[in-house]
């Protein structure tokens, strides 16, 4: 299956939302696909990551809260055949 082509701004709204993990769905397919495939979206993705890590160092730490670790120990557990 051939999906349609891309605009410009779609393109890089797709690459920035694949690097913070807000896509699921077909688009989050696309996404994979072309991180796979797509030079031009590997790049795209390379300069979404730079542009958001300078966001994760100026942010203060915030440590988790005290439950964290249980509750993803749990999620865990559960998910454990």
């Amino acid at each position: 299956m051939t999906l349609p082509p891309l605009s410009d701004d779609a393109f890089e709204t797709l690459a920035a939302e694949h690097v913070l993990g807000l896509l699921d769905g077909a688009d989050a397919a696309r996404a994979e696909m072309l991180a796979q495939t797509d030079d031009a979206f590997i790049a795209a993705i390379e300069r979404w990551r730079l542009r958001f890590t300078e966001l994760d160092v100026t942010a203060p730490p915030h440590p988790p809260s005290p439950d964290l670790l249980a509750r993803i120990s749990a999620t865990l557990d559960d998910a454990v055949p």
